[in-house]
């Protein structure tokens, strides 16, 4: 889902809303009201209220139980990754998706903590980190854009897929081969300008 319009860039700037995003991530990509009140503290009509205005954006839907799930509660699944495209932003939308990013480099400090208490090995294997500087024209740039997105698209796909078997997900970071968990990417793709610019 790209973001074009301000208002949306905006109204994701609710914390709470960012969370209930995140816990469903967590939770494997579709979760019930009820799990995620209580994973956020917040009694369950909040949260409906909130799920349901992000439904209405199109950032989650409305779905069916996952095979053996409750069918008497609401769940909800995440749609597809979300990206921003600024095009000529004016410097309010700037700050808003400057605030976006500072949250989600929170949540990739809050995971790195996490991580960095575990066995060393364990990292070693597990974490993969990237970090690189290319020098493209437009159109390269632009394809590579492209790239990335059909990239998430088809793991966004294999994720729901999970989901929607009704899948058990572990969060152990040795767990059992073919059993799927909940993983964290943030990708910031930032173009290099001179300091004085």
């Amino acid at each position: 889902m790209k973001i074009t319009d301000p208002e949306l860039v905006k109204f994701m700037l609710n914390p709470l809303r960012l969370e209930l995003l995140e816990q469903i991530a967590i939770l494997g990509g579709k979760a019930r009201v009820s799990d995620l009140a209580k994973a956020v503290s917040k009694p369950p009509n909040q949260v409906s209220y909130h799920l349901a205005s992000l439904a209405e954006r199109g950032f989650i839907a409305r779905t069916n139980p996952p095979h053996g799930g409750d069918a008497r509660e609401t769940w909800y699944e995440m749609k597809e990754a979300v990206s921003f495209d600024l095009g000529n932003a004016d410097s309010a939308l700037t700050a808003v998706v400057d605030q976006l990013m500072q949250q989600t480099s929170r949540w990739a400090d809050k995971y790195r903590e996490v991580i960095l208490r575990v066995d060393k090995k364990v990292v070693e294997d597990r974490v993969r980190m990237m970090n690189s500087f290319f020098v493209l024209t437009p159109e390269e740039e632009e394809a590579f854009h492209r790239d990335l997105t059909a990239l998430f698209d088809r793991i966004h796909a294999q994720s729901k897929a999970h989901a929607d078997a009704g899948e058990s997900i572990s969060h152990d970071l040795d767990g059992p081969a073919g059993v799927p968990r909940p993983i964290f990417i943030a990708l910031d793709v930032l173009p290099i300008l001179d300091d004085d610019a």
